[in-house]
């Protein structure tokens, strides 16, 4: 799902990406602004719930939305431990892998885009 983010011009929005079919791991909310938050949780409330929360990188254009979506939902903020070294808001380590409900995840640290 494509959010309105502060990433570099050209280009005006970042894609947030959403694994499982009812609990869900939301990957880069990446929107500072209220109305994308909100248009974000309203597309994963007829989803399903949301299990964790996954920062791919440190960018701003992939970080910014997170914290939000981690207090409406109460699900965890997690990235790789050179990602979490790098913000200033609570992210915990994540491992090597992470299971949804449609399958496994093998996680695979390639910073940048």
């Amino acid at each position: 799902m494509p959010v309105r983010s502060p990433t570099l011009p050209p280009a005006t929005h970042t894609n947030v990406w959403v694994l499982g079919q009812h609990t869900l791991t939301v990957v880069d909310p990446a929107s500072p602004w209220a109305d994308e938050q909100d248009r974000l949780r309203e597309a994963l409330d007829g989803m399903g719930r949301v299990e964790r929360i996954v920062l791919t990188h440190h960018h701003h254009d992939h970080v910014q939305g997170a914290e939000a979506l981690a207090e409406a939902t109460g699900a965890p903020i997690l990235a790789h431990p050179e990602t979490v070294a790098r913000l200033a808001f609570d992210v915990l380590p994540l491992g090597d892998r992470f299971t949804t409900d449609t399958g496994d995840v093998v996680v695979r640290f390639t910073p940048g885009h």
